[in-house]
């Protein structure tokens, strides 16, 4: 004689399945939705490096020899704070589950030709750093 399985689906399983799925989906939605995110203030904080780093001539962004003059000495702490928060956002891109400290705020001015050559700075009031 066959054993038979005896399946009774019901219409409160089907519904907590459905909504278990629909758990599942939205956290992975959300997870993009933050790499995306991640990915967008990275891309920024790379193109002000890389323009910062062409204002400066060539050689500015290294630690200076003694006896050196720079081109402008207040580009390195700029330039560091751009290249540090860039490869922030994007180790963040990359792994959207883990929380990312956003770090200090800069202590320099934002110098005006960074703002024509990239735009102003990310809005950070879309996205919690949690």
């Amino acid at each position: 004689m066959p054993l038979r399985l005896r399946l009774r689906v019901r219409v409160r399983t089907l519904v907590l399945a459905v909504a278990a799925s629909a758990c599942a989906l939205g956290g992975f939605v959300a997870l993009g939705r933050r790499a995306a995110e991640f990915g967008r203030r990275a891309d920024f904080h790379h193109r002000a490096a890389d323009v910062l780093h062409e204002m400066g001539r060539p050689g500015c962004m290294d630690v200076p020899k003694p006896g050196e003059d720079l081109f402008d000495p207040a580009l390195r702490p700029a330039y560091r704070y751009h290249r540090d928060l860039g490869r922030r956002y994007s180790r963040a891109a990359r792994r959207p589950w883990l929380s990312v400290d956003p770090g200090p705020p800069p202590a320099w001015a934002y110098p005006d030709a960074l703002k024509e050559a990239v735009g102003g700075p990310p809005d950070d009031t879309t996205e919690h750093h949690d």
